[in-house]
């Protein structure tokens, strides 16, 4: 069984995620992401590393709450857990998916960092002309359309990433 032990990416994740199986002692431990800053979740929060789940062993055969079995390719090269299938990558590749995980963390932070600045100033200068042009309807809308189209394709953009 210790041939499970190792980093194990996830094939056709949407989600850039490496899974883990350890061992201390007698014990095996799943952990389906190891890598720190891979995105966002639906509700904006940042993905976080998962907490090792302790595995069964039950007849030499490792298993996730004794639900799931856990097996591996006649090679060792593929994991598969329920219908998920993970391919065993190496250290060195870890290494350089965390590396790309940050990277692209870090660029996806400041777009959104970005997006939030334009959309600031846009309601800014959007509530700039509403106070100041609030009794002109026809120069409000005039101003307040010029307003729009000069941010739209930013915020278009913004809109597209979330």
């Amino acid at each position: 069984m210790d041939n499970h032990i190792g980093y194990w990416q996830p094939i056709d994740s949407k989600v850039l995620k490496v899974a883990e199986i350890s061992k201390d002692g007698d014990n095996y431990f799943f952990s389906e992401n190891i890598l720190n800053k891979t995105g966002l979740d639906l509700w904006g929060k940042e993905i976080r590393p998962s907490k090792p789940t302790l595995l069964q062993n039950n007849n030499e055969k490792l298993s996730i709450m004794g639900i799931q079995p856990i097996a591996l390719s006649p090679d060792n090269k593929k994991l598969f857990i329920g219908k998920k299938t993970y391919e065993r990558i190496s250290q060195q590749q870890l290494s350089e998916i965390q590396v790309k995980a940050e990277m692209d963390f870090n660029d996806a932070e400041n777009v959104r960092l970005g997006c939030k600045k334009t959309s600031e100033k846009y309601h800014a200068e959007s509530a700039e002309i509403r106070t100041k042009y609030r009794k002109d309807i026809k120069e409000f809308t005039r101003k307040h359309n010029e307003l729009t189209e000069a941010y739209s394709a930013e915020l278009k953009k913004c809109r597209a990433i979330g």
